[in-house]
């Protein structure tokens, strides 16, 4: 990759976290589940109108894969089966 193509993509990543669903799209559990929780929810406050199956899957995709494989075998209620 080029230097150019490598500043456009650095600064298409930093559009992209700056705004609120590029937040939700790039949140990673980094700490314990209550860390991820608090800072999903924070997240969530403004963009609260979005469908509830889309908000779920954001909140999964960002788990451990360990925790996010546990979570589907148990299959929550009011969680779309995967």
């Amino acid at each position: 990759m080029g230097q150019l193509e490598t500043k456009d993509v650095g600064e298409i990543r930093s559009i992209r976290n700056s705004t609120l669903v590029g937040r939700f799209l790039t949140i990673k559990q980094e700490a314990t589940v209550e860390k991820y929780r608090n800072r999903f929810d924070k997240l969530l406050a403004p963009v609260a109108f979005l469908q509830i199956v889309l908000l779920e899957e954001m909140f999964m995709n960002g788990l451990s894969p360990w925790l996010k494989s546990e979570v589907e075998t148990l299959e929550p209620l009011g969680w779309p089966k995967l």
